[in-house]
């Protein structure tokens, strides 16, 4: 087996797509490629529970069949997840560990001393992001066995938005570098240059937004900035955002059956511990959708199992989350109110109630057609209603709180999901149910999580419901959310999918990347603090774009500029120069714009990133449908101005408005040419010195942004404080 690549028998054993195929391929080679280091590490980039481990093990076998000595795998710093990944990458490569040919070890229960024979064997370490494990990680590398870090090295940052990178601010303190970045950090800096480096997310928005360097206290920090992304790609039977979310909106998509509305008062009820509910639980309007949801959940999932009977096949066993607070006093609250209504329900059951009868005609009601357009066999009303008789009377219902490492540790099944001991299990929890947490045929989502503003990267990790989902159980599935929540969920799906699509047009193949803000202001893509220090610009509609708080450089430098600018107008204007308005590519206008830069010196603190306003010009107008196909914008030209550099000559405010504001000069023209793609004002300005300049003439840029386009952020070059 040891001379068999280990990327052919992964291939063979996972039955690798032609897609999965090439996106391990172009990892591989752009990491080879690129030389990624600590500063600029590759990326790869899937969505929730999409495959991403499935795709990073692949990239790991090919790396050892390419030269790679060790692999590093730094994991979510909780147990859990540790022994997950463990298991997943012994079961991966068993053939070749029991072949002598490779070895995996847990960072924390490496053997206390290594052969040489051990140490020429390909290596794998999983090590949480968490203190000790970073600093056994360092001693092994650096004191014990220091040849280890001579050796051709792979480090996998799985989560790498986690942990990996940000920053506290205190009033005592100042500004520091989390500890747990700081350590991963210097650990990669120390590092030969044999070392590359693999972030693996579906949640990049943190990473996309950091500066290239930072230094913080005398101390360099460096960030995770990533020098190449590869997709991963999406599976036949991934049901993600855009099912949920963009498909739903379709009235005849199976998907539009999905939302169960919640309102804010039923929501905060489960936010209050009030031990009245638990009398009226199953009468009180209050809790009319924590009730239904419930019933649903259990409706469904025998109506599912029936099917599955039926067509003489195993019936699944089924989940439930339920995630609306952080809180383990009130996990707590809501398993006594779960364990109570399944107790009165399943006495109403018993007695064939009018408070049962009820609450099984409206969820009865609620799934019928959705199942009805799976086209599947359905149960007569009367056979549903004993299927969940049978189930409450049966006691097939377990409840679990799920809010501790521990807890955790004690649930895992030998795939490192949660085990599903009945045939319908509700999980009540918070945070940990989230990154790495797989919970199968999850077919209710309770969530409930509402803060003033949605981090994007927190709620879609959230999002246990993604991931491969039978279109049968869909039929059955529902998440219960607020009118808010949900219309946040919308608006990220929105967000993420503008991002992926930019990188499969090839819109960020320069390095810079742009995230789509949100028009409401309710959401954010992450954390302040993971991204404190960073020189973030967004780019908003109807807006400007120049350099500003500049003086001009040296004479022979601007004369230059200038003249390469000169070239580019007798092309655009043929000889025939006018103060109309005219069309040029945005080729020609980035061209301009990057010949700008050499005229500035700027003072402290300001910049004109021309790599970064290239980029952005160009994303706009490829996002633009009225100036895509075209690649077309609109360009003024103005000589002979003479603007001074600040408004007053008292030190006031540098001037931000050197074309004007009347309706009659520049920026009105542009304000109205631009509702059909952006417009660039090239102004020559005369730059005397009795205006505050150098006595040099030099060319001003103005850019102005389409009235209708989306919000973006996106980070510039300069990082450091």
């Amino acid at each position: 087996m040891s001379s068999q690549s280990y990327y052919e028998y992964l291939k063979g054993r996972n039955a690798y797509s032609p897609e999965m195929c090439e996106c391990i391929g172009s990892t591989v080679r752009k990491l080879l490629e690129h030389n990624t280091n600590a500063e600029k590490p590759g990326m790869l980039l899937g969505k929730v529970q999409s495959g991403k481990t499935r795709a990073f093990l692949g990239v790991m076998g090919l790396a050892f069949d390419k030269g790679y000595d060790i692999s590093i795998v730094l994991t979510k710093g909780t147990k859990a997840l540790a022994k997950q990944t463990l298991q997943r990458i012994r079961d991966e490569f068993e053939p070749f560990i029991e072949d002598d040919a490779l070895q995996v070890y847990d960072i924390m229960q490496v053997p206390a001393q290594l052969t040489k024979y051990q140490m020429n064997k390909k290596l794998v370490f999983i090590v949480k992001k968490e203190d000790d494990n970073i600093r056994k990680l360092s001693s092994l590398f650096f004191e014990i066995y220091p040849d280890l870090g001579k050796r051709q090295i792979l480090i996998i940052d799985d989560e790498a938005d986690l942990a990996s990178i940000g920053f506290t601010n205190s009033r005592q303190f100042g500004l520091n570098i989390n500890k747990i970045a700081k350590q991963i950090s210097d650990f990669r800096s120390i590092l030969s240059n044999d070392c590359d480096f693999l972030q693996v997310t579906a949640t990049p928005y943190s990473l996309y937004l950091q500066p290239d360097e930072i230094q913080v206290n005398d101390e360099v920090f460096r960030p995770v900035r990533p020098a190449f992304t590869i997709l991963v790609p999406i599976h036949a039977d991934y049901v993600g955002g855009k099912e949920y979310f963009e498909d739903s909106i379709d009235d005849t998509s199976l998907f539009s059956y999905v939302w169960y509305e919640i309102t804010d008062p039923e929501r905060e009820v489960l936010s209050t511990r009030d031990r009245r509910f638990l009398n009226n639980v199953l009468t009180s309007p209050k809790l009319q959708a924590f009730r239904m949801s419930f019933v649903i959940f259990l409706l469904g999932g025998a109506i599912r199992r029936w099917q599955s009977i039926q067509a003489d096949k195993r019936p699944r066993k089924y989940s439930f989350l339920l995630h609306t607070e952080t809180s383990r006093d009130l996990h707590s609250w809501q398993v006594e109110l779960a364990d109570e209504l399944r107790i009165k329900l399943t006495e109403a059951a018993r007695n064939d109630s009018d408070g049962f009868n009820n609450v099984f005609n409206e969820a009865y009601k609620n799934l019928i057609p959705s199942l009805e357009k799976n086209g599947l066999p359905l149960p007569s009303e009367s056979v549903a209603k004993q299927e969940l008789i049978k189930t409450l009377d049966n006691e097939e219902i377990g409840v679990i709180r799920v809010n501790s490492d521990n807890d955790i540790n004690t649930l895992l099944d030998s795939n490192g999901q949660l085990m599903l001991d009945n045939p319908y299990t509700i999980f009540i929890g918070g945070q940990i149910l989230d990154r790495g947490i797989t919970i199968e045929n999850l077919i209710g989502f309770f969530y409930g999580r509402s803060p003033g503003r949605f981090q994007m990267d927190t709620v879609l990790q959230h999002s246990r419901m993604y991931g491969a989902r039978p279109l049968e159980d869909i039929a059955v599935t529902r998440l219960y959310t607020t009118s808010r929540i949900y219309g946040a969920m919308q608006r990220m799906q929105e967000i993420d999918s503008a991002l992926r699509l930019g990188f499969e047009e090839g819109r960020f193949d320069d390095g810079v990347v742009f995230i789509h803000s949100d028009p409401q202001g309710e959401v954010k893509p992450c954390s302040p603090n993971k991204i404190l220090l960073s020189e973030t610009v967004t780019l908003k509609p109807n807006s400007r774009i120049l350099p500003i708080e500049f003086t001009t450089t040296n004479v022979s430098e601007v004369r230059e500029a200038r003249n390469k600018i000169e070239s580019f107008l007798r092309i655009i204007f043929s000889g025939n120069e006018t103060e109309n308005p005219v069309e040029i590519s945005v080729a020609t206008a980035k061209e301009i714009l990057s010949v700008t830069t050499d005229q500035y010196v700027f003072n402290e603190g300001f910049q004109w990133d021309v790599t970064a306003i290239t980029s952005a010009l160009q994303y706009i107008i490829d996002s633009n449908e009225s100036t895509k196909a075209s690649q077309k914008m609109y360009f003024i030209l103005r000589r002979n101005r003479n603007v001074q550099t600040h408004i007053s000559w008292d030190g006031g405010q540098f001037n931000r408005k050197p074309e004007g504001t009347a309706k009659t000069e520049e920026g009105g023209i542009a304000a109205r040419l631009r509702s059909s793609g952006p417009v660039l004002i090239l102004l020559e300005q005369r730059g005397e010195k009795e205006k505050g300049w150098k006595g040099e003439p030099f060319f001003w840029p103005v850019i102005y942004t389409p009235g209708k386009m989306r919000p973006m952020i996106y980070s510039e070059e300069k990082g450091s404080v």
